[in-house]
C-alpha cells in the first residue's frame, strides 16, 4: 500500500507560512533544488489545499502541477475540473486520499500546510505521521 508523507516546509518559528500566505522566507538553490528532486521521486501523487495550490501558481509551478505527478487540489471554492496532470475537487480529502492509497503508483505527498497539514488530518488520511529530512 501507497504510504502519505507531509511534504511542507515551515520556519523556524514553525510556520508553513506568513498571515498574508507569503513564503519569501524560503530560500532555494542548486542545493535545496538537488535535494528536492530527490524528494519527489519517491512521490507520483501530490495532495494540496486551495491556498498551497495558489502559492505554487504564483511561484511559477506552471497550472500548479508538478511534473509529471497528479496534483489533487482540495478546494471549497474552486471549480472542480480535471485533466491529466490536476483535479481540482471538492470531495473529502480522507476519501479521495483513502482511494489513491489503494491504487497502484509511487508515495502520496501531502504539500504545503493549513487544514491538510494539521497531524489529526494527515492522521485521518495515512494512518500514521511521516515525514522525510
Amino acid at each position: 500500500m501507497r504510504k502519505v508523507v507531509f511534504g511542507g516546509a515551515n520556519s523556524l518559528d514553525n510556520y508553513f507560512a506568513r498571515k498574508d500566505d507569503a513564503v519569501d522566507w524560503l530560500l532555494w538553490s542548486d542545493e535545496v533544488g538537488k535535494i528536492m528532486a530527490d524528494y519527489f521521486k519517491t512521490f507520483d501523487t501530490i495532495v494540496m489545499g486551495r491556498r498551497t495550490y495558489e502559492v505554487a501558481i504564483a511561484s511559477g509551478h506552471g497550472g500548479g502541477s508538478y511534473g509529471r505527478m497528479k496534483t489533487y487540489v482540495f478546494s471549497r471554492t474552486l471549480k472542480p475540473r480535471s485533466t491529466k496532470a490536476l483535479e481540482i475537487t471538492s470531495e473529502d480529502v480522507a476519501d479521495v486520499v483513502g482511494r489513491l492509497k489503494q491504487q497502484e503508483g509511487k508515495d502520496i505527498c501531502i504539500m504545503g500546510g493549513g487544514m491538510l497539514a494539521k497531524p489529526s488530518m494527515v492522521l485521518k488520511v495515512s494512518g500514521s505521521v511521516t515525514s522525510r529530512a
